[in-house]
């Protein structure tokens, strides 16, 4: 059936939507009797256009706009009674799983889609039955379109939208778990600076959206909720003019009585009036849940009121100071400060931007929500703020607080000097120990190279012995934390590139352990050494532990430097990187776009940033056998990286062999060979023939080969690498063991079967001796070891490896990942070609 809300008219564009609604506004300030003639003076030829005003005019109550109507009025809006609960039925593609809860204009409910194509949690909201008027029908439509525009992290995301076949509009949107802003800063007990940074998040969210022509219309903490991991997610963007009430539970005080169009504790001046609304209405609901969290309260009790009082104290009361209301309070739960100094933190700067985004006349607030937020990261960092007024005196006070050491010592000068006297000062001693830090670093390196003087140690001199010298020699700086921090953090992390796990291990821990001493508990660089430490486990194959630090760091990135910085969006892409691993493709999905929009925003589309993103979240999309669209984000990377980079350089190398691998997953050998071929000849020039990142190309463009049935050419390339082994490539290299195992699958089928045996025992061996138990590579060395024993007819040997690679691979990476598949069907075939068909059948 077909769409009712779809007609044959233009498209409602947000250019068409704003041309729709000023030629309504005009028309609705004219005599009904006059407006005919008004709208065929305004609309001229545009006939659509003059359908669409008049529709929308025929809808409204006795000709007014229910969504602009005065607050007062809509205590009056009739109210139906419960909903029938649709737990279990399907609407549209979706199969509804549990009610969520109820609003004034309709049902929220937990659903997934279920066609077949795939299974995803939405939130699906539908409107009321008997609500479904013209206007609401169009309203639907218009803001359908326009969210379908907004992609921002912070903002939950519209999917879907539709008609079931008996008329009801729906909503599926991004299905969130998580608190309530203001009850999640209660139950972790946040810190005062915590919750602003935290609600910094929320500015940047609504900005986004204010730059995209939508105005939210009902923020209130149950619609800005925070996940587990500490992301916040703006729900109802642009719907509070469809479904504004939310889910069950969220509507208190006179919002039961019909408060359909927002929500009064937190509407401002000009919505409960009726007024025009603009960005300035959502800056003033900012200003009261920013009150809320700073508090614990609202600035107005409406609870008990009549309608006529609610409109009046919005309208005319002026709201008290945040630090007057936590004085009035006699208790504070949910605040890690004790009541005295949160008060005292209150007042003053803050105090004033609370009340500035408050002021009862929208040009008298902040001009933007950026403003806003920009004020508050002024705030932090101790700056000026906008809010303030901007005597000498108080800027003298705040470049103080901001350089107290430096003040103390030239206190009784001349004010007008003291800036540029602490500053000197200040920036001299910076530099002083700089320098002299950069001075013992240098002395440390040329000390450990001299050591490894090829005159005394032969030419072949390598890295690893390098590293080696440079480990020992750092022991004795455990009197210098600062600089042991440092140059252990530079020798683990080349280990780490070299493939050597258990010493990258022991020099980054030692340099996390160092950390807090340094820099303090809560600190990014301590968020930093996390991830360095993170990045061995995830190489080394133990992603728990991975998991685990990579949490901890993003935690610690988002409290210091907020959900949309650039290195929190790198924090993002390293958790997002471990999930992918562990086979969990949804969440890996959502950390990457996330840290994709992130970096896309803040950096700007040729960012090499940008590009790693772009790659990160193809691979995700490749993984899940969605090719088309992962080859499609692989181009662009490559795209990007070119031009930042240049023609020739190692990331176009990565970049080039990443657009390979998806064509080669889509069985387009000829098309993969002429990306693998020159990303091959460029590392090969750039970086020498002995480099690991050539020896990974390398065995990628094998494993290429072996797929396409060249099994010679897959074994001398899978040679090429291993003749590294030993040199640049230590045996627990993940490369070594990979190149191990597809030369046995080769020689398999060169019918070379003892070299074969050998490789993939030593492959197993290998995966055994350096992977944690557990691990799906061990279990695939594995199920590849009994497919050879399959070939030579050892089939006791055969049942043994096949059976564990099989379960070991279903525990590990899922029953239905495509390599569990594979090893499955190997198992079969042993079965069927030892005569067991009954054992066979247990696996079908």
């Amino acid at each position: 059936m077909s769409d009712p809300i779809d007609g044959a008219d233009p498209p409602m564009t947000t250019e068409r939507w704003h041309l729709v609604s000023e030629v309504l506004a005009a028309a609705l300030e004219q005599p009904a009797s006059e407006r005919e003639t008004f709208l065929g003076r305004t609309c001229g030829d545009d006939a659509a256009l003059r359908r669409e005003v008049e529709s929308l005019i025929d809808a409204l109550p006795e000709g007014e706009d229910l969504f602009e109507l005065p607050a007062a009025s809509l205590f009056e809006l009739p109210t139906d009674g419960e909903i029938p609960s649709l737990v279990g039925a399907r609407v549209g593609p979706y199969r509804l799983t549990r009610e969520l809860g109820q609003g004034g204009m309709g049902t929220v409910y937990e659903a997934v889609r279920d066609d077949d194509q795939f299974r995803k949690r939405v939130a699906l909201k539908m409107i009321r039955p008997g609500r479904e008027t013209s206007l609401v029908l169009r309203r639907f439509r218009y803001e359908r379109e326009i969210l379908a525009g907004l992609d921002h992290p912070n903002i939950a995301a519209l999917y879907d939208g539709g008609v079931t076949e008996d008329g009801h509009p729906y909503f599926a949107m991004e299905f969130v778990e998580g608190r309530p802003i203001d009850a999640y800063c209660a139950e972790c007990r946040l810190a005062l600076r915590d919750r602003l940074a935290l609600f910094g998040s929320v500015c940047s969210a609504v900005q986004y959206a204010h730059r995209n022509l939508v105005v939210h219309r009902d923020l209130k903490p149950s619609n800005i909720l925070v996940t587990a991991d500490g992301a916040v997610k703006l729900l109802d963007f642009g719907i509070a003019k469809l479904l504004s009430e939310g889910a069950a539970g969220e509507r208190t005080g006179l919002t039961q009585a019909g408060f359909h169009a927002m929500t009064p504790e937190y509407a401002s001046p000009e919505q409960v009036r009726g007024a025009p609304i603009t960005t300035a209405s959502d800056v003033y609901s900012l200003g009261v849940v920013l009150f809320e969290l700073l508090t614990g309260g609202r600035p107005f009790a409406l609870e008990h009121l009549s309608p006529a009082d609610v409109v009046r104290t919005i309208c005319e009361e002026e709201p008290p100071r945040p630090s007057t209301a936590v004085a009035q309070r006699p208790s504070h739960p949910g605040f890690v400060e004790a009541p005295r100094r949160l008060q005292s933190t209150l007042a003053g700067e803050l105090d004033t931007i609370v009340l500035m985004a408050l002021r009862k006349e929208p040009s008298r607030r902040y001009a933007s929500v950026e403003q806003l937020g920009e004020d508050l990261r002024r705030y932090l960092a101790g700056l000026p703020v906008l809010a303030q007024r901007p005597t000498a005196a108080y800027r003298l006070r705040k470049f103080v607080a901001r350089h107290r050491a430096g003040a103390a010592a030239v206190a009784l000068m001349v004010p007008t000097l003291l800036g540029g006297i602490v500053a000197t000062v200040s920036q001299a001693r910076r530099a002083e120990l700089e320098r002299a830090k950069a001075q013992e670093v240098n002395t440390f390196l040329r000390g450990m190279l001299k050591s490894v003087d090829p005159a005394e140690r032969g030419r072949d001199v390598t890295v690893a012995q390098v590293l080696d010298e440079a480990a020992r020699r750092v022991e004795r700086l455990s009197a210098r934390p600062e600089l042991e921090s440092e140059l252990r953090t530079t020798i683990g992390s080349t280990y780490l590139a070299l493939g050597l796990y258990d010493k990258a291990e022991t020099h980054l821990r030692r340099a996390l352990q160092l950390e807090p001493g340094l820099s303090g508990a809560g600190s990014i660089q301590v968020a930093r050494r996390m991830r360095d430490l993170a990045g061995v486990y995830h190489r080394r194959g133990e992603q728990g532990k991975a998991e685990r630090l990579y949490r901890d760091a993003l935690e610690l990135a988002r409290r210091r430097l907020g959900s949309g910085d650039a290195e929190t969006a790198s924090f993002t892409d390293d958790l997002a990187q471990v999930y992918q691993d562990e086979g969990d493709l949804a969440q890996a999905e959502r950390l990457g776009r996330e840290a994709l929009a992130i970096r896309r925003r803040v950096l700007g589309n040729a960012h090499p940033d940008v590009a790693a993103s772009l790659n990160n979240v193809a691979v995700v999309l490749g993984q899940r056998g969605e090719y088309a669209a992962a080859e499609s984000l692989q181009r662009e990377a490559l795209k990007v990286i070119r031009q930042v980079r240049g023609p020739e350089h190692p990331e176009v190398a990565n970049a080039l062999s990443s657009v390979a691998g998806i064509l080669y997953y889509q069985g387009k050998f000829t098309a993969a060979d002429s990306f693998f071929l020159p990303a091959l000849a460029m590392r090969r020039k750039l970086l020498g023939p002995e480099h690991p990142d050539y020896a990974w190309t390398l065995l990628s463009y094998a494993t290429s080969l072996y797929d396409r049935g060249d099994y010679a050419g897959a074994a001398a390339r899978t040679r090429e690498v291993l003749q590294l082994r030993g040199k640049t490539l230590p045996d627990e290299h993940l490369v070594v063991s990979g190149s191990l195992l597809y030369l046995g699958r080769s020689l398999d089928h060169l019918k070379d079967f003892e070299r074969a045996e050998d490789a993939l025992r030593d492959c197993l061996d290998l995966r055994r001796k350096y992977l944690p138990p557990g691990h799906w590579l061990i279990a695939a060395a594995q199920s590849v070891l009994g497919e050879h024993y399959t070939l030579v007819g050892n089939y006791p040997a055969a049942e043994r490896e096949l059976v564990s690679g099989y379960e070991g691979l279903r525990a590990a990476r899922g029953e239905d990942h495509p390599r569990t598949q594979e090893a499955r069907t190997s198992l079969i075939a042993m079965y069927q070609k030892w005569g067991k068909p009954d054992k066979a059948a247990k696996y079908r």
